[in-house]
């Protein structure tokens, strides 16, 4: 079966819909990836772990407790490369620098400027 290629927005609105009780005992977001869209296991995983993820700093978005990327921002040596959380669609993306103005979203697709971006809890 070949996999489908969904749009985010749908997908995250599923998972989250499931993830606030609509969905049985049996139905959990893996198995609805490997179901639904046709991915392997562990493709399945990872796509929900990261919308799970989003719908967690989504939540924390709205609710206001949040830290952007400012220009006192900065990567430890010791640890190479930070998370930084899409203010458009709350999917986490890893960089290893902040030597940029602005940084297109590799799921949304946005462009998004450096100030914008939001700093996961640690």
């Amino acid at each position: 079966m070949a996999v489908q290629t969904g749009n985010w927005k749908e997908d995250l609105a599923v998972v989250e819909e499931g993830l606030h009780g609509s969905w049985g005992e049996s139905q959990s977001a893996i198995q609805f990836f490997m179901d639904w869209r046709g991915m392997d296991r562990w493709t399945a995983k990872y796509h929900a772990l990261n919308l799970e993820r989003s719908i967690l700093e989504k939540e924390r978005f709205e609710a206001g407790d949040v830290k952007c990327v400012n220009r006192y921002t900065r990567v430890k040596k010791s640890r190479g490369s930070i998370y930084i959380v899409c203010p458009n669609c709350f999917y986490t993306t890893e960089v290893s620098h902040l030597s940029w103005s602005g940084l297109v979203c590799t799921n949304c697709h946005e462009m998004i400027d450096k100030n914008d971006w939001i700093l996961p809890e640690q």
